[in-house]
């Protein structure tokens, strides 16, 4: 008797045409072809959603997908020992390599509204110097819901 394994499910198939087609462009997205956590090249890549993936609960619908709020992060090496970014993302194993990207997502996504410069009064100075990956994530939020009130897809 053969058994075939079970088909992916519509969320699973939505992740992989995203896929298919915003991989190539965060591939090529400057440092190209280097993990954009640590720099490294040469190291397998893995496309890594900085927000959580459609259906996650992190409100974002289609851009989870999307170039702004999708990183290349390298790959766990097991045989080396070593923990790639993309663990050390998702795991939360290094807080600094959260907010980092989190603040190249906010600014990826603020060059999407035409934001170019953000007010700095001394609050969101603190905030900017301090991380705050909470805030940062509400933001972020807060422009996807800006975008899409404007019609702008991902």
């Amino acid at each position: 008797m053969r058994w075939s394994p079970p088909k992916p499910g519509k969320r699973a198939q939505a992740n992989s045409r995203a896929r298919a087609q915003v991989w190539a462009r965060v591939l090529s997205r400057e440092p190209a072809y280097r993990c954009e956590g640590c720099k490294t090249a040469g190291v397998r890549l893995v496309w890594a959603h900085v927000m959580g993936r459609p259906g996650s609960g992190a409100a974002l619908g289609e851009w989870a997908n999307s170039p702004e709020l999708t990183m290349k992060l390298c790959d766990d090496d097991p045989a080396a020992g070593i923990v790639g970014c993309h663990s050390k993302y998702d795991r939360y194993l290094d807080p600094d390599l959260r907010v980092r990207l989190l603040w190249a997502a906010f600014w990826r996504l603020a060059g999407r509204l035409g934001i170019r410069e953000v007010a700095t009064t001394p609050e969101w100075q603190q905030v900017y110097e301090q991380g705050h990956e909470e805030w940062l994530k509400a933001e972020i939020r807060a422009m996807v819901r800006q975008l899409d009130e404007q019609g702008i897809k991902p």
